[in-house]
């Protein structure tokens, strides 16, 4: 099962996690809760085209011929699931996964939580590489940035990027986090509480699920 759900609530989103359609594009889930008086009376079911994130993970063009960065979630079975397309392998996105069993990996350490730099280790492809890991708690999201090691001893220039790169592709994750909470969620959520609570008129638990690419809302269920 390589749909991971994330039980994560930041700013009052819940972040459910990646996932793909039949035609492998990637979207992102999450639920937001709709108040009334001060008491949940729904959930907002939102799905979103992750493009900020693509954008950071896809693009090489500072990171030599080899380098990538991998975005990773431990899986129910200890697995490690790619969450984005990887560099030599474009559909692997919540397809691939590196096994448990492979723990001495940069990216099994990395959704174990262990963030340390590897002078001297393997990647995904059995190459030898060197890799800066590091874990966002609040995604539950493993993140590695490694380059070949054949390639980064070249000039000494690219090993002190590969310590580098790291640090910056946190910062545009945590950017692309507050990107989705602030641009996307916040404002017109907001103003779609006060329209859910006119059209309930009940204290009901229900789910709405609201498709933000074609700005469709459609009324669930509802749970007692």
């Amino acid at each position: 099962e390589f749909r991971r759900v994330l039980f994560r609530s930041i700013k009052h989103v819940v972040f459910l996690g990646l996932f793909s359609d039949k035609n492998n594009k990637i979207f992102a889930h999450t639920l937001y809760p709709a108040k009334f008086s001060g008491e949940t009376i729904g959930y907002v079911n939102i799905i979103f085209d992750p493009i900020p994130l693509l954008e950071i993970t896809e693009n090489y063009s500072q990171l030599g011929e080899t380098g990538e960065v991998l975005v990773a979630v431990k899986g129910s079975s200890g697995d490690a699931i790619f969450q984005t397309p990887l560099r030599f392998n474009a559909g692997a996105a919540l397809k691939k996964a590196v096994g448990k069993e492979k723990g001495n990996l940069p990216i099994t350490k990395a959704v174990n939580g262990i963030e340390d730099t590897f002078l001297d280790t393997f990647d995904y492809r059995g190459e030898k590489v060197i890799a800066v890991t590091t874990y966002i708690d609040s995604i539950s999201w493993g993140v590695v940035a490694k380059i070949d090691k054949d390639e980064a001893l070249r000039p000494i220039t690219n090993l002190l990027k590969a310590y580098s790169i790291v640090g910056a592709i946190v910062v545009l994750i945590l950017t692309f986090v507050s990107y989705v909470i602030s641009v996307i969620f916040t404002s017109p959520i907001e103003k779609l509480t006060k329209r859910i609570t006119l059209a309930t008129g009940s204290a009901k638990i229900g789910i709405w699920d609201w498709d933000v690419v074609k700005n469709i809302l459609k009324i669930g269920r509802a749970h007692v």
